[in-house]
């Protein structure tokens, strides 16, 4: 066939009514063959950078489908997301859909009258048979508003974009609305900060801050891998979190987050985080999301390099980019070191398993999920910290995790094929100089506990122990509305021993009314072994329950520099970080 004669895929996006919610879609598919009666549409049923089933086509009402003279096409569902057009000799279809957006902090899907934001795979049908063809799309912004995205504009048509086949168009999100956008330059590649919503903060700080990230990355990676690049922020009081894409990604933060100093460094924290997905996931992908399937779950046992790996970076790379102190990093593994060892499950699930179970298991956050599953953030970014610091060692200091994502990012090229764990292994033993098979088998697809002491120990840190003397009750407590309630139960504690369950609601202490803020101290204030009384609603009836807090069983933890490094350390410890010893 000639490429004339192949099918295109166009695509209208339309928000005339905001405050009803509804974008409204239409798909143009022409120069189809007359020969084939049938053309099958199907919406996505997850995003990327979220390995969670969403059902996306739930919000999609109001179908129709039409011939190039508007004559109506007769369809039918043949799942919960795929409609089969029945075209019959019909070379052009038109497909026209509403889908009800208003979930602007999942990032998915919002239109509202302030302005409207787009995850392409939470809103637009795709053609199996065509996503990989090249496809284009106008926006009808509503009133004035105008549009930002990461999409290659259509050149000398406004609101007319491109993209080379469906799943980079699903990796670009779309905001319209009446956003700012704050443009600057980093060696030459164009930038964007654009902020939705109103708060408080100061764009030349921001944009002098994301620099030294950019910067930063560029130097770890060794080259920017976009022509253009987006930051989008939403700036609400319920705004929070971040989704990596492939040329941008969308953050949010409340209002006044940015004025505060521990919210601004929280946030360069996010944005660390999501710019280092620009390499690692976006470009450098697992086997098992590769290329995506957007009709199910994709499987893979890679995902805690994907999110744990990025979260370990998160801070090294601010350090690197000079935005934090070395000794302030140092002093939080304490408390890292802590949370892995006094987790249950991280004794019962590996981060493999974490992995590969994301899309039944993690999302759902269930009351037991501490208990009996790892996390493949929390302990994916454990992991790292621990293979990091075993190839270090293993290598004499002459190669690090660094390396090997490097070396990685230029095997695997995005589109080409995915890395599995064998991969990893395998570029890890090169940087290393030997063997990982055991540190694979113990850490990664087993569940043993991460060696701390010896580990840091080779980077010059001096691990100490302390015992908790104060005694805890061993339940994680939320306030709803003023109401003290059990989220969970740490298997194990005086709260498990004493019948606690999640969802009681405690209302009273030794006769006193409970106060999620006053509660951890009161009991924190008693010595280990008293009894204490807490009253309790569960399922709407009144009980008492009698407990005994203890002290927990894991210690707490200081980490910090030995006094006299040996050579050798201070090597690694450099190597590590990116930052000098001294």
């Amino acid at each position: 066939m000639t490429a004339s004669a192949q099918p295109s895929v166009h695509y209208t996006l339309g928000m005339s009514r905001p405050s009803s919610h509804f974008l409204e879609v239409e798909l143009k598919v022409t120069s189809l063959s007359a020969g084939d009666k049938t053309l099958d549409l199907a919406m996505p049923a997850w995003r990327t950078g979220r390995y969670s089933i969403f059902d996306f086509a739930g919000g999609v009402t109001g179908v129709s489908a039409l011939d190039a003279a508007g004559g109506t096409l007769p369809f039918e569902k043949t799942d919960k997301q795929t409609w089969r057009i029945n075209k019959g000799r019909s070379t052009t279809v038109i497909v026209r859909y509403r889908v009800y957006a208003d979930e602007f902090n999942m990032r998915t899907r919002g239109l509202n009258d302030e302005h409207a934001f787009v995850d392409p795979a939470a809103v637009f049908m795709y053609v199996p048979e065509l996503a990989k063809r090249p496809l284009t799309l106008e926006v009808k912004p509503y009133g004035s508003w105008k549009v930002t995205t990461g999409l290659d504009a259509v050149p000398g048509r406004p609101n007319h974009f491109s993209a080379p086949n469906y799943e980079y168009f699903a990796d670009c999100p779309i905001e319209v609305g009446n956003q700012k956008e704050y443009a600057f330059d980093v060696d030459g590649i164009p930038h964007v900060w654009m902020i939705a919503g109103e708060g408080t903060y100061d764009i030349e700080r921001l944009i002098e801050d994301t620099k030294k990230i950019v910067r930063a990355n560029k130097a770890f990676w060794g080259r920017l891998p976009y022509d253009r690049y987006i930051f989008m922020l939403h700036m609400s009081p319920t705004s929070g979190g971040g989704t990596e894409h492939i040329n941008s990604t969308i953050m949010g933060a409340r209002p006044f987050q940015l004025a505060s100093p521990g919210g601004y460094r929280g946030f360069l924290g996010l944005v660390s985080h999501e710019y280092f997905h620009t390499w690692n996931v976006k470009q450098l992908r697992p086997a098992g999301i590769t290329p995506y399937d957007f009709s199910k779950e994709n499987y893979s046992h890679e995902l805690w390099v994907a999110e744990g790996t990025t979260s370990y970076y998160t801070g090294i790379m601010l350090l690197r980019a000079g935005l934090a102190k070395a000794d302030e990093y140092v002093g939080r593994l304490g408390g890292e070191i802590k949370d892995e060892r006094q987790r249950p499950g991280n004794r019962k699930q590996s981060v493999a398993e974490s992995s590969f179970d994301a899309w039944i298991k993690y999302w759902k956050n269930t009351p037991q999920a501490y208990n009996e599953e790892s996390d493949y953030y929390d302990q994916g970014s454990n992991v790292s910290l621990a293979l990091d610091l075993e190839i270090l060692r293993s290598s004499q200091g002459k190669a690090g995790l660094h390396d090997v994502l490097r070396m990685m990012f230029e095997r695997f090229p995005v589109g080409k094929k995915g890395y599995t764990l064998a991969d990893l292994q395998k570029v890890s033993e090169e940087m290393a100089g030997g063997s990982l098979e055991e540190f694979f088998s113990r850490y990664v697809t087993g569940t043993e506990g991460l060696p701390w002491e010896d580990l840091l120990e080779a980077a010059g840190l001096d691990v100490k122990a302390t015992a908790e003397t104060k005694p805890a009750l061993g339940a994680r407590l939320s306030d709803r509305d003023g109401r003290v309630v059990v989220q969970g139960v740490v298997e194990g504690s005086a709260a498990d021993l004493a019948g606690l369950s999640p969802n009681d609601e405690i209302v009273a202490f030794n006769g006193y009314r409970a106060r999620s803020q006053e509660l951890n101290t009161r009991i924190s204030d008693m010595k280990p072994g008293d009894e204490l009384t807490l009253t309790i609603f569960r399922n709407e009836q009144l009980r008492t329950i009698s407990a005994r807090p203890a002290t927990p069983s894991v210690p707490n933890y200081a980490v910090k520099r030995v006094e006299n490094p040996t050579d050798l350390q201070k090597k690694i410890y450099e190597k590590w970080l990116g930052v000098s010893w001294e």
